[in-house]
Order: C-alpha cells, then sequence, then structure tokens
C-alpha cells in the first residue's frame, strides 16, 4: 500500500510541471492566434480606408488641337478630400506673364475646403515652343514640383509630383483636328470622283456596269 501512494504521489508531482507546460503553450499559441487575427484585421481596415480615400493625381497634358501646355490637378479617388492645400516649389508665370503667377492662383494661395471625386482644376501654363525653347526660364521653368496636403477621417495625407515639361521634347502631337477633316473630305471627293467616272463609263459603253 505504501509503494502505491508513494507511485500516486511521483505521477502527480511530475503531473503538475506537465501540466504547467501545456498551460504554457496552450497560452502562447492563443496569444499568437489573436496577434495574427488583430494584425489580419487591422490589415483589412487599412486596405478598406486605402480603397476609398482620395488619391490627388498631377500631370501635364496638351489639348487636341492646341500648343499650350495645361496643368492639371485631379481627385481620382472615392471620397472627398478635405483642406486641400496645394504648392510650388518655384514661381511659374502663366504665358510669361509676371502679374499671372502660378502661385498666387487661389488654389494655390488658400485651401481648398473639399475637393470632390472625379473634380479636376486646370491651369494653362504656356504655349509649348515658348517654354521648350526656354525663352525665359526664370518665368516659365521646364521643371518644377507641386505638393499637396490634405485630411480624410482624421488622417493627413501628403505628397508631391515632379513636372519635367522636356519630356514632350521630340515626341509627337496629337494630329489637329483640321487635317483629319481635311482628309475626309478629301476621300469623300475621291470616292465621289470614281463614282462619276464610272457613270461616264457606263454611257460610253451603253451597258449597265457589272458589281
Amino acid at each position: 500500500m505504501d509503494s502505491m501512494n508513494g507511485v500516486i504521489a511521483a505521477l502527480s508531482a511530475l503531473s503538475n510541471p506537465i501540466l504547467v507546460a501545456i498551460t504554457f503553450v496552450y497560452a502562447f499559441i492563443t496569444y499568437r492566434i489573436l496577434v495574427a487575427t488583430r494584425r489580419a484585421t487591422d490589415l483589412m481596415h487599412r486596405q478598406f480606408e486605402e480603397s476609398l480615400r482620395p488619391y490627388i493625381a498631377v500631370d501635364v497634358f496638351v489639348e487636341r488641337g492646341s500648343h499650350i501646355f495645361r496643368l492639371r490637378i485631379r481627385n481620382l479617388g472615392k471620397s472627398a478630400a478635405a483642406n486641400l492645400r496645394l504648392s510650388l516649389d518655384r514661381d511659374f508665370c502663366q504665358f510669361g506673364n509676371p502679374e499671372h503667377n502660378l502661385r498666387n492662383t487661389y488654389a494655390f494661395r488658400e485651401n481648398v475646403a473639399t475637393f470632390p471625386p472625379n473634380f479636376e482644376l486646370i491651369f494653362d501654363l504656356d504655349v509649348s515652343h515658348q517654354v521648350l525653347g526656354k525663352k525665359a526660364p526664370e518665368v516659365t521653368p521646364t521643371k518644377f514640383k507641386v505638393s499637396w496636403f490634405y485630411t480624410f477621417v482624421d488622417k493627413h495625407y501628403e505628397d508631391s509630383t515632379e513636372v519635367d515639361l522636356e519630356t514632350f521634347l521630340d515626341s509627337c502631337a496629337n494630329p489637329e483636328p483640321l487635317v483629319d477633316e481635311l482628309r475626309g473630305i478629301s476621300k469623300s471627293l475621291e470616292k465621289l470622283a470614281s463614282a462619276i467616272k464610272d457613270q461616264q463609263r457606263q454611257k460610253v459603253d451603253g451597258r449597265p456596269k457589272l458589281q
């Protein structure tokens, strides 16, 4: 009986550390699962927020049929940007006129309270050959930076875009609309002249032309 009691006591003493170890492992695994779940939840929340937040895009384009560089600022996101603040790192005088400095326009001088999705601001810069020819680089520089700052869901976002107008050097401009129209008229006249010749040939032959 004493030996049996000793065995039971030994097993009981041995089981305590094993139980503690098992409990520790279980608690550790549970903690890791909770951490992973929280990270996954935070990631999904950030992805959802990123998919909805405003996205400000800045680019320069030359409109079809024009030789004027235009600066375009758009909101490509799905939500409105609040308190949008735009800035330029240097002066840019529209069409070389010092009285029309882009930095002094309302959008660059004041905060834009709300900049909704798909909304855009367009500013004329200058005629392309004037800028690229560097006629007045101090007032119409070929390189400048547009920066912006805005808030969304109590968070602050800021970014910038480097604009390099020299990218347009040696590139082809969109065809003029008038040129396209003239080409269309020319083709129509050619078809009309061909039809008239066919009719005249039919009269001379005295028989209809086979299709």
